[in-house]
């Protein structure tokens, strides 16, 4: 798998993101937890690659309001079919 991500970043040519790649598989892999926080950078990297706005969206949306006005408000997101 690391083999496959390693390719896949190095076929777009983005020389940062070969970069935070290959720093990651660098790491220490002795404890699933290592590998699963490895496996967590490609995927960030890979997502970042195929959608570049998504690193300009904000960390965290919350709606203004208080509890009582926000029933429902989510629900106005959905999609109807």
């Amino acid at each position: 798998m690391f083999i496959f991500a390693r390719g896949a970043v190095r076929k777009t040519g983005d020389v940062d993101a070969l970069s935070t790649v290959e720093t990651a598989l660098a790491r220490r892999q002795v404890k699933i937890t290592e590998v699963m926080d490895i496996l967590w950078t490609i995927q960030e990297v890979v997502f970042d690659l195929m959608l570049p706005w998504r690193t300009q969206l904000p960390e965290d949306v919350e709606p203004e309001g208080d509890e009582a006005s926000l029933v429902g408000f989510w629900r106005e997101f959905r999609l109807h079919p």
